[in-house]
């Protein structure tokens, strides 16, 4: 034992240094209380310890739901377009973590920077195949966007390609970008309240460029027309034809330089480069329905060769242009003359015809033996919106006058008259009272009874009503 402890202690008085017996002995608390005291003491602090490390736990779940995002990035990174020229570009989705479980998406696409390019349309992949709410241009050409959703138990997860964005080159060059960066899209995944879209990924940086220069070689023989009124049969401006190589079907007016460097072709010998010796790509024809009648025939199976010309004004031009096509043609039941199915009018490019003033097409008619006869003018293009020409000029007061016998004219522009010397030829054939209309005399068997005589003259002398009547010219 201490000795310490056998001594009295000294008096000091109360205060600040006054001596205290010690805790235990002044409590007068048992050693084994003591002991058990100290082992709640330590129960107590383990308790509020593993609080702690229970509630830190609890926040650090909070912080990994808060992570789980998704990332939307567009594809390729460049690209380039030329005029005109559309391209799909793909919407890539990555998911954080991989088994977080997409239910939806409203995918949003912006275009920014220059006015170069549109949007189009967007349209899902199989990975979100549901179309919640198809394509919409929320500002026409620059925002557009869908809503799409997963199938029943086939949610989107890991990386994949989602959507694809169709895209159109404006006719103007330079670049411009498509986002979806602070576009506003919303991704769902199941578990989360949030929007879990994490607003990164890239944009696509798109170059639109200029139509390429076109070849050098010029096929100045794809030219049409004449004078001062040139033009290029379609839109390939006698750029030479190839198999990737379209024209629009459209008469092109030649410009001021154009038409200096044809007539100086022209002027050199007009040489062809090999390139140039496949024709171009050649505008459809139209067609013409025609009927007509002829003097004295009235029944049917005559057959009579006839020259149908198709007269018509050309664009930004004053003259009038023509063209012949020669047809056989058998009369019908009541004698009249047509077309059994549309002809061909070839060679005729419907553009180059004056549409915008109304003049329409004149459709003319001359046979060996008659004068030349203005049907009438048929309106074009047709209002039926085909592209066939209808001409019915059956009535009786439209029939070809018969008369033009005499062959003996030179030159061959005094044809198309009748006159005293057609009646003439007609008596002096006329040799007998009655002969088959066979041979020379077919044509002499104006009313088609199968002989020539003299009413059929009568006919023509009917006709006579002047010294000389001419038939319509071209």
């Amino acid at each position: 034992m201490n000795v310490l402890n056998n001594q009295r202690p000294a008096t000091i008085p109360d205060g600040p240094l006054a001596f205290k017996k010690p805790f235990h002995r002044r409590l007068k608390i048992p050693i084994l209380a003591q002991v058990s005291g100290l082992l709640f003491l330590l129960l107590i602090s383990a308790g509020l310890l593993t609080v702690r490390q229970l509630s830190l736990t609890s926040q650090d779940v909070k912080t990994l739901a808060a992570a789980e995002t998704v990332k939307l990035t567009l594809e390729p990174a460049t690209s380039t377009l030329e005029f005109g020229q559309e391209k799909e570009y793909k919407i890539m989705a990555e998911t954080n973590p991989v088994d977080l479980k997409v239910s939806a998406a409203d995918l949003v696409v912006l275009r920014i920077q220059n006015d170069l390019i549109e949007i189009v349309d967007i349209t899902p992949t199989t990975r979100l195949p549901v179309v919640l709410r198809s394509f919409q241009a929320d500002i026409p050409g620059v925002r557009g966007s869908i809503v799409l959703g997963a199938t029943p138990k086939n949610e989107f997860k890991g990386k994949d390609y989602i959507a694809t964005v169709k895209v159109r080159a404006k006719d103007k060059a330079g670049t411009a970008r498509l986002t979806m960066i602070n576009g506003g899209s919303q991704v769902a995944a199941f578990g989360n309240s949030n929007n879990v879209y994490d607003n990164t990924g890239s944009s696509i940086a798109i170059t639109v460029n200029a139509p390429v220069t076109p070849p050098a070689t010029v096929c100045w023989n794809y030219v049409i027309g004449s004078g001062n009124n040139l033009n290029w049969p379609n839109a390939c401006k006698g750029i030479p034809k190839t198999a990737e190589l379209v024209c629009a079907e459209v008469i092109t007016p030649l410009t001021a330089d154009e038409v200096i460097a044809y007539r100086a072709w022209i002027a050199a010998g007009s040489s062809i480069p090999e390139v140039c010796k496949v024709s171009p790509p050649a505008p459809t024809d139209p067609k013409l329905s025609l009927k007509f009648r002829i003097q004295g025939v009235t029944k049917a199976g005559i057959v009579k060769t006839a020259d149908v010309t198709i007269r018509y004004h050309q664009k930004n031009s004053a003259e009038l242009f023509s063209k012949t096509f020669p047809l056989t043609l058998t009369s019908q039941d009541d004698g009249t003359f047509g077309t059994t199915a549309p002809i061909a009018l070839t060679a005729i490019h419907p553009e180059m015809i004056d549409q915008l003033n109304n003049k329409g097409v004149d459709i003319l008619v001359k046979t060996p033996t008659t004068l030349r006869k203005k049907l009438g003018t048929i309106a074009y293009p047709p209002t039926d919106g085909s592209n066939t020409l209808v001409g019915n000029f059956n009535t009786q007061d439209m029939k070809l006058m018969v008369g033009d016998f005499d062959r003996s004219h030179t030159p061959h522009e005094q044809e198309n008259y009748l006159r005293g010397s057609d009646i003439g030829r007609m008596v002096s054939k006329l040799t007998d009272l009655s002969i088959p209309a066979t041979g020379e005399y077919a044509d002499l068997d104006i009313n088609h009874d199968g002989f020539f005589r003299g009413n059929d003259i009568g006919l023509i002398v009917g006709n006579l009503t002047d010294i000389s009547i001419s038939g319509d010219s071209i």
